[in-house]
């Protein structure tokens, strides 16, 4: 793990409503970041998937509806490979930038699946957006902040 990952957790092991995040380098806000988030699982695997970019103002937010979308998504690819989430989250969130391997292997896998599985609207594009933000800077001098929302009411 480097320095720049985040680890929610949730001793409830329900899954957040919503998660507010906010990217930023040294003082300044760092748009056209996306985050890698793995959502661990008690049984088979983990779930690992890539957020939207962040805006203007460095935010994304993720809610649980997206996060569910994804991991049926994912489960989708492989079934045998997960166990669904409800009853098998454990609680822990990991959010970290994704470095240049991570990316890479994004792209190739998109390139070797895409004509197989379908993939979120824009997904290149946002790996290449996100691959010539990170080029010049150091990725683990980003900050990731976080606010947790557990219930809209």
């Amino acid at each position: 793990m480097n320095n720049i990952t985040i680890k929610y957790i949730n001793f409830d092991k329900t899954l957040p409503k919503k998660i507010d995040f906010t990217i930023t380098l040294n003082t300044s806000v760092l748009c056209n970041v996306l985050l890698k988030l793995e959502i661990e699982t008690i049984k088979k695997n983990n779930y690992t998937f890539f957020t939207n970019l962040s805006n203007n103002n460095g935010m994304l937010t993720v809610t649980e509806e997206e996060l569910v979308k994804q991991i049926n998504i994912e489960t989708s690819f492989s079934i045998m490979d997960y166990c669904g989430i409800y009853n098998n989250f454990n609680g822990i969130i990991l959010a970290s930038i994704p470095n240049q391997k991570d990316i890479k292997n994004a792209l190739d896998a998109y390139e070797q699946f895409s004509k197989y599985i379908e993939y979120p609207k824009k997904y290149m594009e946002k790996l290449l957006i996100l691959k010539n933000t990170i080029e010049s800077i150091d990725i683990n001098t980003i900050n990731i902040e976080y606010i947790i929302c557990t219930d809209l009411k």
